[in-house]
């Protein structure tokens, strides 16, 4: 589809107007609960992933301890964080451009931690405008698909 729509936008001026496919919140959601459950962040080992409903988008708990992940995923580069999103504990951005509008078979994660200290309100953002923050501790990471897919089908693993 992505192919398809950006075809039709360089052909036809008219067909500028044509958005791309919202990515579903559980693909995004479903990715991140299955990288967080092996391994993806060390200092949330330990920790059980599910899905959080309306508290978060995905909850970790370990005995009394408690943290809120909001996920996010783009295919163009920059989102909104909301109250929820800013108050969080974690962000998880995944931005799929690579994968889907360059159709190069892989997508990279951007882990900002305690990011409730980085945004006083609401706002929307580059993923350029993030790497500029000062004091961020991202973290950056790159799967190709075809590694990703193998995870996920092996037994045990996530």
């Amino acid at each position: 589809m992505f192919a398809y729509i950006s075809n039709l936008k360089a052909a036809h001026p008219l067909a500028r107007d044509i958005q791309f496919p919202k990515l579903p919140p559980k693909l995004t959601e479903s990715i991140g609960i299955h990288l967080l459950r092996g391994g993806l962040i060390p200092e949330l080992q330990g920790y059980e992933f599910r899905f959080g409903g309306n508290e978060a988008d995905i909850i970790g708990q370990r005995g009394e301890s408690r943290v809120r992940i909001e996920v996010k995923g783009t295919t163009k580069g920059f989102e909104y964080f909301g109250e929820k999103d800013i108050k969080a504990s974690y962000l998880m951005w995944f931005d799929f451009e690579e994968l889907f509008r360059k159709n190069q078979g892989s997508f990279t994660l951007c882990i900002l931690p305690y990011r409730e200290k980085r945004f006083e309100k609401p706002v929307k953002i580059t993923l350029a405008g993030l790497k500029k923050i000062e004091g961020a501790q991202l973290q950056w990471k790159r799967y190709s698909v075809e590694g990703f897919l193998s995870t996920i089908s092996k037994p045990g693993v996530g």
